[in-house]
């Protein structure tokens, strides 16, 4: 952002300028800020300027509205929790932001424009002279801020999506994307909005905004885990990513970022239990097991997934002798965590007890272990509940260690959702010490009750939607 708005050139003399004025003594943040400004021409104020984004906490989110011929531009602090509030006197700026907005302006006859405004404590205007489509905010995603737009020009946006979507780079449309998603959970646009988006992403061959879709579509899945609706949102994203994803071969092939697409939509329509997708996964999961025929590198998480999910004992047997075998500390990691996505109880449970046995799996692992298995919908539960039944051993082997026992916390807790979830979490935390997880406790306890309210607001209007689009 800030090389953005001073210029790669002024930029770089600065840092030039400053790291050979300094390169035999001692320098503080403001000297940096001073040799950027001195470079920029004093065009800017620099520590004016950045003091807004180190001294204060979170980023702010920037509003536009289009009356006539202007847009209107306006600010606040972005809270992820739509119920939080924020204090203005807690912050030395009052939560504002010297804001680089740039933007690009589509016109209806299809040219366009782009340009750079300051957003200071106030409002900032942008004019215009033709006839506008619509207006996109952080152009080229330099900025660190969200942009919010009113509920026609989201469906300006959307429009535009379904019928060119390449006019958005698709780093700009990834913004776009992650931007309604998180807009969506604070509360600041409809569900409703956020998922009417994805419905271009059939046509969608670009990583970034796949990535930042799946992110999104993903913590509603988690939320709708003990809803009717669970299945239905399941099957509306398997038809979104099947159209691309079996356009796709299962050869590791292409430039870097379409093979982490690939394996990364391979992985989707397996969790999604698409039945083509995990019928090959489980065939050269057989392969490797009883052949010991490679699988290519970037779809071997697919493949695992699909021999560990969807298989029975002997496939999982063999990888966890892959893992007792391997010396090679990231394969071990990924042995390990595909262990924790069989669906069988009973194996979830033996995989949590062999934890306990460093002989078996090393005690610094035992986190990795709780981890894979609390993404598993199938052990969660079991998860928690090996967590209370274990808690006064893990005490005593991590209570020194900073995160490892927050890290249990937050793992065994995140997908709860229920009152009842709440209480119980409460209760248990209340009556054992917690030791060096107590700041986890809360946070664990502030994210059911996100949850829960989460659900309470919004789970019928996406459940509506999904009757209609599914």
């Amino acid at each position: 952002m800030l090389r953005e708005f001073l210029g790669k050139e002024k930029f770089m003399n600065g840092i030039t300028a400053y790291l050979q004025q300094y390169k035999y003594g001692n320098a503080v943040t403001v000297d940096l800020w001073s040799a950027l400004s001195k470079k920029s021409g004093n065009t800017v104020d620099v520590k004016a300027v950045m003091d807004t984004w180190t001294l204060q906490m979170g980023y702010p989110v920037v509003s536009v509205k289009h009356s006539g011929n202007k847009f209107t531009l306006t600010q606040q602090r972005f809270l992820s929790d739509g119920s939080a509030t924020t204090k203005s006197d807690e912050s030395p700026f009052g939560y504002k932001w010297h804001i680089p907005f740039r933007y690009m302006v589509l016109y209806k006859d299809d040219t366009n424009s782009t340009g750079m405004v300051w957003l200071h404590k106030g409002s900032a205007e942008i004019s215009v002279t033709k006839d506008v489509k619509l207006i996109k905010g952080n152009y080229g995603i330099y900025g660190f801020y969200r942009v919010n737009y009113e509920e026609v020009m989201w469906k300006t946006i959307i429009q535009q999506l379904q019928t060119d979507h390449t006019v958005f780079s698709p780093g700009d449309r990834s913004g776009l994307i992650d931007d309604v998603f998180n807009l969506a959970r604070a509360g600041l646009v409809k569900h409703t909005t956020a998922l009417d988006m994805t419905k271009y992403l059939k046509k969608e061959q670009d990583y970034a905004p796949w990535y930042s879709a799946l992110d999104g579509l993903g913590f509603i899945r988690k939320m709708l885990q003990k809803s009717p609706a669970y299945e239905q949102f399941k099957t509306y994203t398997l038809t979104l990513v099947k159209p691309i994803q079996t356009s796709l071969t299962w050869n590791d092939s292409g430039e870097p970022l379409q093979k982490y697409l690939h394996s990364n939509l391979l992985s989707e329509v397996i969790l999604l239990g698409d039945n083509d997708a995990t019928k090959k996964g489980r065939q050269l999961y057989d392969d490797w097991m009883t052949q010991n025929t490679s699988i290519p590198p970037n779809l071997k998480t697919a493949v695992y997934t699909a021999g560990i999910k969807y298989g029975e004992w002997s496939e999982w047997k063999f990888m966890l002798e892959k893992y007792n075998n391997s010396i090679t500390p990231s394969n071990k990691d990924r042995y390990l965590s595909t262990l924790g996505e069989t669906r069988d109880s009973i194996v979830i449970n033996r995989l949590l007890h062999m934890a306990l046995n460093e002989d078996m799996i090393k005690h610094q692992d035992l986190y990795k272990v709780m981890r894979a298995v609390t993404k598993n919908p199938s052990g969660q539960l079991l998860a928690w509940r090996f967590l209370q039944q274990n808690w006064e051993k893990l005490l005593q082997w991590y209570g020194d260690v900073s995160f490892t026992l927050p890290e249990f916390v937050k793992s065994t807790t995140s997908s709860f959702s229920t009152e009842f979830d709440y209480k119980e979490v409460e209760e248990f935390f209340k009556k054992v010490d917690s030791g060096p997880a107590k700041r986890a406790v809360s946070t664990a306890l502030e994210n059911i009750r996100t949850n829960i309210n989460w659900l309470k607001s919004h789970e019928n209007e996406v459940k509506a939607w999904l009757l209609k689009n599914v």
